[in-house]
């Protein structure tokens, strides 16, 4: 899941500020990241963007002038893909998730 979600990332940033690089993205990171989105599952209703931006921020700075409403786009995106068991989506399979530049 951690692979799917790094690829994933890799897209938003590329599609939202291209140029970024992904080199201070860690196991850990991806981890903590993989919780929060999974526990988003559940319900949406639940992203505070300003603290979650402001966490990945802290790793890629980059991420901070991204538009909040394409951040929480691609988080519910995410939740969704994590939450849907069926999915066809396959890791390695990085088809970008559409979100609002």
């Amino acid at each position: 899941m951690e692979e799917v979600l790094r690829e994933q990332l890799k897209i938003f940033l590329h599609l939202h500020s291209p140029g970024t690089s992904l080199s201070s993205i860690d196991g850990i990171f991806l981890s903590y990241l993989s919780e929060i989105i999974s526990d988003l599952s559940d319900d949406y209703s639940e992203l505070d963007a300003t603290p979650f931006t402001d966490m990945i921020t802290a790793y890629v700075p980059e991420f901070g002038a991204i538009n909040r409403k394409a951040v929480c786009e691609w988080v519910h995106s995410m939740a969704l893909m994590f939450s849907e068991s069926s999915s066809p989506y396959k890791q390695g399979d990085a088809t970008p998730l559409q979100t609002t530049p």
